[in-house]
């Protein structure tokens, strides 16, 4: 039988080792466990097992090359898919062999897996560290809007009225966190194009950055909606029971200055 299979609709991988001799296995290392066994084990089942630990190293890294080639196909994006086809095909070659012609029994099974096993393992490693990367981006643009531009103040002395003394300095490291986080962004990009192996001219690789693109824009959007909402709430009253108001936001001061009103 060949080391693995694949499902045709989902192209997902699976090792293709009977669980019945999984269990026939087991069932032998527990009779040779035994010291005096009153059961004979079958020759058959014998020769199997002398060869338990062979099976147990083949299986534990067809495991893996399993694990980490079904995450590929199942957590790529759409956007990602078009970057990491040239090296997807190129390991489904190298799978071909897997799937067809070598078997449990074939003497460069195990050097075979190996190679494959590495191969397999660079894809999903490269590709895992830049969804990583955007995980990281996401993040910082998630910081924009964590809170609004400006606050009220904490209520003692009666005092509600909007923050305004610090307007200058707040608006200021909203700045720079967005210009810092701009430059780590920038670096971003730069490693997932050498990670994707990408020609940056490429239709795909600009489809890819338009994603991004729309990413940052939502942070923005984000940003800006946190604040517009925080004066919509302490402004708009319409919400409020029959009677209730909002404390006040502004206050406004009308000074005489002969000949003329300054407020």
């Amino acid at each position: 039988n060949p080391l693995l299979v694949r499902n045709a609709s989902k192209k997902l991988l699976s090792v293709n080792f009977d669980p019945q001799l999984v269990a026939m296995l087991r069932e032998v290392h527990y009779l040779n466990m035994r010291e005096e066994s009153e059961q004979s084990i079958p020759e058959t089942a014998g020769a199997v097992f002398s060869k338990d630990d062979m099976y147990r190293r083949y299986i534990q890294n067809l495991d893996l090359i399993v694990q980490w080639y079904n995450k590929i196909r199942e957590n790529v994006l759409d956007v990602e898919y078009p970057l990491i086809e040239r090296q997807l095909n190129s390991v489904d070659s190298q799978l071909e062999r897997a799937l067809t012609t070598l078997c449990w029994t074939s003497e460069e099974a195990w050097e075979y897996i190996q190679e494959t096993r590495e191969a397999v393992h660079k894809l999903e490693s490269e590709l895992q560290t830049a969804k990583d990367n955007i995980e990281n981006m996401k993040n910082m643009l998630t910081h924009w809007s964590e809170s609004p531009l400006f606050a009220r103040h904490d209520g003692k002395k009666d005092n509600t009225l909007l923050i305004l003394e610090d307007r200058e300095q707040r608006m200021t490291a909203r700045r720079d966190l967005m210009a810092k986080d701009s430059t780590a962004i920038h670096e971003i990009v730069k490693k997932n194009l050498e990670l994707f192996q990408a020609n940056e001219e490429s239709a795909e690789w600009k489809r890819y950055l338009d994603y991004l693109d729309d990413l940052v824009t939502d942070g923005f959007f984000n940003s800006v909606n946190k604040s517009l909402s925080f004066l919509l709430e302490h402004t708009d009253g319409s919400s409020l029971p029959e009677g209730g108001s909002l404390p006040a936001l502004f206050e406004a001061k009308l000074e005489l200055v002969q000949p003329n009103m300054v407020f």
